[in-house]
């Protein structure tokens, strides 16, 4: 009998210690990128921005202090003072004091907009009606419906 409780003693406490290992891992992960106070127009935003027929497609991510905001929502407009440009807003709400369950890690919130305009049309960027600092990057234009092969007049 002793000897029984002396082997769960020990399954036990290596239990804990490869939990304590889990979950330090686990944090490590989350802290690499730590929250930060500092509003989201603080960092350079990379959008990826493709091309085609006079549509162009603008997809990316803004990273927010929290789990508490609600969808982005991307509007995109034009300036008469400019009008070889295109501006991207995105509206962010805050429902950190709203009755739900959210967590206070830093959240990466997707967008994409498309929209007419001039293929040298120039991209600004405002977050809550502030001017952000963009990286965009070039990409070739992919159908959102994926390719459509057609197999029945292709030659065996």
């Amino acid at each position: 009998m002793l000897r029984y409780i002396v082997m769960i003693k020990w399954i036990t406490i290596v239990a804990f210690v490869f939990s304590g290992l889990i979950l330090w891992f686990l944090f490590q992960g989350l802290s690499l990128n730590p929250p930060t106070s500092a509003p989201p127009s603080s960092n350079t935003i990379t959008i990826m921005h493709a091309y085609k027929d006079g549509v162009h497609r603008y997809i990316g991510a803004l990273r927010l202090p929290h789990s508490c905001y609600d969808q982005l929502d991307p509007l995109v407009s034009s300036n008469a003072k400019m009008p070889n440009s295109v501006i991207l807003s995105l509206t962010t709400r805050d429902k950190m004091l709203d009755p739900r369950l959210c967590f206070q890690i830093t959240t990466t919130y997707p967008f994409e907009a498309i929209t007419d305009a001039p293929e040298d049309a120039k991209m600004i960027l405002r977050v809550n009606g502030e001017s952000v600092p963009v990286n965009l990057v070039e990409t070739a234009w992919q159908d959102p419906r994926g390719t459509i092969l057609n197999l029945e007049n292709n030659p065996k």
